[in-house]
């Protein structure tokens, strides 16, 4: 299950050691040489290892998941506070697209709300995704306790349906009472699910 803490863990594991062996296929393409050194062969054998590996200790988790991994003992300081980091900066996120949301419904300066809106959601998008999946290039874990994963999981099924409400209202210019409403609550709703998330 993709939504179960350690089989998120897992897949964090094998993207990482995936994308250093993808830096070993790109430096021995550029290697001018005939032959390739026996380091480079030799630190590619052990990044192959630790891919094979971490692809089994998924695919166990897939097929026969317990629940009984220590994933916190293992988190680096750097990434307990990129993952906070991330955190805020999605809650924050989903708050600016609600104050664009309802400016546009005003009448404010509709045009540009309206650009920036949809720039907002993408960004406020990518950011939930991080919180949820992790990122290996930004260094951002997937959360740390199933508690997170379950109220991540939650916020984002909420977040895809407050999104999509968000921008067919904004197309079709649609600003009845009942719609400000029903994002207005959704906009709560997701900014407690973050608050407990985060």
């Amino acid at each position: 299950q993709m939504t179960s803490l350690c089989t998120l863990h897992s897949m964090f594991t094998v993207t990482k050691d995936w994308q250093l062996m993808q830096k070993y296929f790109r430096r021995i393409r550029h290697i001018k040489a005939m032959k390739v050194p026996i380091s480079v062969v030799t630190e590619l054998a052990s990044v192959k290892y630790h891919l094979e590996s971490a692809m089994q200790a998924a695919t166990r988790l897939i097929e026969h998941y317990d629940g009984s991994c220590d994933v916190t003992s293992n988190l680096t300081s750097t990434e307990w506070k990129n993952g906070l980091k991330e955190s805020v900066k999605a809650r924050y996120l989903v708050q600016k697209s609600s104050r664009l949301f309802f400016k546009i419904a005003l009448e404010v300066d509709v045009d540009n709300n309206k650009v920036v809106l949809i720039q907002t959601l993408a960004d406020a998008e990518a950011s939930m995704r991080m919180c949820a999946k992790g990122s290996v290039s930004a260094d951002v874990p997937p959360p740390p306790t199933q508690e997170i994963v379950d109220y991540v999981e939650t916020t984002w099924k909420s977040w895809l349906i407050f999104g999509v409400e968000m921008i067919y209202s904004v197309q079709t210019n649609d600003f009845t009472p009942a719609i400000v409403t029903k994002l207005a609550r959704y906009s709560y709703a997701l900014d407690l699910d973050l608050d407990k998330a985060a």
